[in-house]
C-alpha cells in the first residue's frame, strides 16, 4: 500500500504548485461551479494545518478556481466531459501551515447537484475527499443505441452549398457530441458541438465529416465541385465574344 501511494504521490506531481492550471481554456458541456460542503466532518478527510471543510468553486470554460473555508486560494483544470457528465479534475493549493497540496478526482452532475470526489495528496499526507455542491442544471440526451449521422451515405456538394447533419444515438449528453473535419480549407461548421450542424462546401474535393461522442464515432463522406457559376460566367463571355464578331446564335 505505501509503496502504491508513493507511486501515486510521484507521478501526480502533486507538491509541483507552478503547474497548478493550464493555460489553454476549452469550453466544455457542464458548469461544476458551486460551494462544495463536505458530505462527512470535513472536505477532506485529513490534511496539515486548519481542516478543509469547503471550496467555493468556480469554473470557466475547462479552467477552476477554488477558495476553502480558510481562505486559501486553489487553482486547476478539467479534462473532457464524459458521457455520463463527469470529468477528471485536479487543483493546486496549499494548506494554512503553508504546506504545497493537490486534489486529484472526479466531478460529476446530475440535475441541480455536484459531486466531488478524490483524494488529497501533500507531502506525507493523504487524505479523502468527498463533497456536494448545488450546481447549473445538467442536460441530457435520452437517445439510445449507436451513434449515426443523417442523412446517411456519401453526399454531393458544389463550392457555396450547405448541407445540415445530425448525430443521433449514443445515450450521451447531446452537448458532448463533437464535429471534426477532415479538411477544414475546403469546407467549414456551423459549430463543432450539439447535435446538429450545418456545412458549408468552400472549394472541390474531398470531405469526411465525423462526429464523436465518447468511444463512439460515425462520419460521412462529401465530394465537393467547383461552383457551376465560373463556367456559366465563362460560356456567356464566349458566346458575347462570337456574336460581336457577328455570329448570331
Amino acid at each position: 500500500m505505501a509503496g502504491f501511494l508513493a507511486f501515486l504521490f510521484a507521478g501526480m506531481g502533486c507538491v509541483d504548485s507552478s503547474s497548478s492550471s493550464s493555460d489553454f481554456i476549452r469550453n466544455v458541456s457542464v458548469d461544476y461551479t458551486g460551494i462544495y460542503t463536505g458530505t462527512g466532518d470535513n472536505l477532506v478527510s485529513q490534511n496539515s494545518g486548519e481542516p478543509i471543510n469547503t471550496l467555493n468553486l468556480v469554473q470557466s470554460g475547462s479552467g477552476l478556481e477554488a477558495f476553502d473555508n480558510n481562505g486559501n486560494l486553489w487553482r486547476g483544470d478539467l479534462s473532457r466531459v464524459n458521457a455520463d457528465s463527469s470529468s477528471s479534475f485536479r487543483l493546486d493549493g496549499q494548506t494554512t501551515s503553508g504546506v504545497a497540496a493537490q486534489i486529484v478526482g472526479t466531478l460529476s452532475g446530475e440535475d441541480t447537484t455536484g459531486s466531488m470526489t478524490g483524494t488529497y495528496i501533500e507531502d506525507g499526507v493523504f487524505g479523502i475527499v468527498s463533497a456536494t455542491a448545488d450546481i447549473a442544471e445538467v442536460t441530457t440526451n435520452t437517445a439510445t443505441g449507436a451513434l449515426s449521422i443523417s442523412p446517411t451515405g456519401d453526399q454531393t456538394l458544389t463550392t457555396g452549398e450547405t448541407r445540415q447533419f445530425t448525430a443521433s444515438g449514443g445515450g450521451n449528453a447531446a452537448n458532448s457530441i463533437m464535429w471534426t473535419l477532415s479538411n477544414n480549407g475546403i469546407g467549414r461548421l456551423s459549430s463543432t458541438t450539439g447535435t446538429t450542424v450545418t456545412y458549408t462546401a468552400a472549394g472541390a474535393g474531398t470531405q469526411t465529416i465525423t462526429a464523436t461522442i465518447g468511444t463512439q464515432t460515425d462520419s460521412t463522406s462529401i465530394s465537393q465541385s467547383g461552383s457551376n457559376l465560373g463556367l456559366n460566367n465563362g460560356l456567356n463571355n464566349g458566346l458575347n465574344g462570337l456574336n460581336a464578331g457577328g455570329l448570331q446564335f
